[in-house]
C-alpha cells in the first residue's frame, strides 16, 4: 500500500500476503481483498493497481471498497510488445535466435570462459556486463537482451570465427548476416522509448502516475515517426503503435476523460496541468472538479517541498524538453 502524508512523504507498506484457498475467481479475490482491508483498519482504497488478467479486472467490480482501479503498466506494455512481436514472424524469429545463441554460450563453461576472455580483450569497458537473457513476463528484458548482444557483438563475432568455439551443428545458429545486424539496430530503435518510459514508471520512490498519459502520447508520436527502412521494421513499428493506442484507448477522448485518477494526477502535476494530450477538455475538467470534490477532504499542509526525482533527466529527454520537437509541454500555464 502506498500513501502520501501531509508533508508529501511517500510511505509504502505490505498490508498482507494471505494464502488464498480455492479457485482464484473474481468473487473469491474480492472477498479476500475486503477482508484484508478490514483487518488492517482501512475503510477503503482510493486506487488499486492490478494486472489485466480477466479475473483481476472482474475483482475490481466485485468489491465496494475500491474507488478506482488501474491496470499494471508493466503488464500492459508486455502485452503490447509481445503481441506485436508475435505478429511479425521475422522479428520473432530473430529474437528467438539471439536468445538461443546467448543461452548456448551461458550453459557451456568452455564457451563462457572463451567469450569473457575475448570480451575483456576487445571491449575493455568495465561497465560492460554479461550477455543477458530475456524472460517472457518482462517485456523490457527483450530490450536488455538485444542491447547486451549489440554491445558485446564484437566479442561474439570474433568468438564464432574460431572453429573450437562452436560445434559444427551450431554453425548456422551462430551465423549473423548484415541483414541480421540491421534487424538488431531497428528493433533497439523501436523499443528504446518504451524502455525509457518503463524506467520512469518502475520507480517506487516518487509519484509516476501523473506521467502515464503524457508519456504514452509522446512515445506514440516518437515511435510512429521513426525512420526504419525494412518492411519488417515498419510492420513492427506500426503494430506497436496500434497496440499502444488500442490498449490504452489513446484515441478515445470520452474514455480518457473518465480516467479520473490519471487525469487528476496529470492536472496536479505542474509539468502537465495544461493537459495537451487531450482535445475534449470540457468534459475532462468537469470530471476533475467532481472527483476533486470527492477526494479533497481537508486543507493540505503548508509543507509542500518536493525532492527532485532521479528520473527527471530521463523524463525530460523522453518528453523532448531539450529539443524543438512538438509534444507534451512542461508549461505551467493555467488551462
Amino acid at each position: 500500500a502506498h500513501y502520501i502524508d501531509k508533508s508529501w512523504n511517500i510511505h509504502v507498506y505490505n498490508i498482507a500476503s494471505p494464502r488464498i484457498d480455492g479457485r482464484h475467481t473474481a468473487v473469491n479475490l474480492a472477498n479476500v481483498l475486503d477482508q484484508e482491508l478490514e483487518r488492517a483498519g482501512i475503510p477503503g482504497a482510493f486506487c488499486v493497481t492490478h494486472d489485466t488478467a480477466a479475473n483481476m479486472c472482474a475483482t475490481m467490480t466485485n468489491t465496494n471498497k475500491v474507488k478506482y482501479s488501474i491496470g499494471c503498466l508493466a503488464h500492459i506494455l508486455a502485452l503490447v510488445v509481445n503481441d506485436a512481436v508475435k505478429e511479425v514472424p521475422q522479428a520473432e524469429a530473430f529474437i528467438k535466435k539471439v536468445h538461443s545463441c546467448i543461452a548456448t554460450i551461458r550453459k557451456s563453461e568452455v564457451m563462457s570462459r572463451e567469450f569473457r576472455k575475448l570480451r575483456d580483450q576487445l571491449i575493455p569497458d568495465k561497465k560492460t556486463n554479461e550477455l543477458q537473457l530475456s524472460v517472457p513476463t518482462r517485456w523490457n528484458s527483450i530490450y536488455t537482451m538485444l542491447n547486451s548482444f549489440k554491445t558485446l557483438f564484437l566479442a561474439f563475432s570474433t568468438a564464432v570465427r574460431k572453429p573450437q568455439f562452436i560445434k559444427s551443428e551450431d554453425k548456422e545458429l551462430f551465423t549473423f548476416t548484415a541483414d541480421d545486424e540491421n534487424c538488431l539496430d531497428e528493433l533497439l530503435m523501436i523499443l528504446t522509448d518504451l524502455k525509457s518510459a518503463t524506467d520512469i514508471w518502475e520507480g517506487d520512490k516518487y509519484v509516476s502516475i501523473s506521467t502515464v498519459y503524457p508519456i504514452l502520447f509522446r512515445v506514440v508520436d516518437r515511435i510512429s515517426t521513426l525512420d526504419v527502412s525494412t518492411e519488417n521494421g515498419i510492420d513492427l513499428r506500426d503494430r506497436i503503435v496500434q497496440n499502444l493506442i488500442s490498449r490504452f484507448s489513446l484515441t478515445d477522448d470520452e474514455y480518457l476523460s473518465q480516467m479520473s485518477v490519471h487525469v487528476i494526477a496529470s492536472f496536479l502535476d505542474i509539468r502537465f496541468k495544461d493537459l495537451q494530450f487531450l482535445t475534449n477538455k470540457e468534459d475532462m475538467f468537469a470530471n476533475i472538479r467532481d472527483a476533486m470534490d470527492e477526494v479533497v477532504t481537508e486543507e493540505p499542509s503548508t509543507q509542500t517541498t518536493f525532492s527532485q526525482s532521479s528520473k527527471q533527466s530521463k523524463l525530460s529527454k523522453l518528453m523532448g524538453e531539450d529539443d524543438d520537437s512538438e509534444g507534451v509541454s512542461f508549461s505551467a500555464s493555467q488551462p
